[in-house]
């Protein structure tokens, strides 16, 4: 609230963005930007601004849901 009532530069990246590989085995490590700004390049690229330092992700697992 404070940064938006003071127009700061973080609300400028009002997005979170995550991206995780998973392996046949379904464990994996992936990349979280809590706050982004995203936005599309002229090849039809996609380009993510970070405002902090990204986390690392490790020792993902994926698991099976139930119906």
């Amino acid at each position: 609230m404070f940064e938006v009532m003071r127009g700061l530069r973080s609300e400028n990246y009002s997005l979170g963005v995550i991206e995780i590989t998973i392996n046949n085995d379904g464990k994996g490590e992936g990349m979280l930007i809590a706050a982004a700004r995203v936005d599309f390049t002229e090849d039809s690229g996609l380009l993510i601004e970070s405002f902090a330092t990204p986390f690392r992700l490790l020792q993902v697992q994926a698991t099976k849901t139930r119906p």
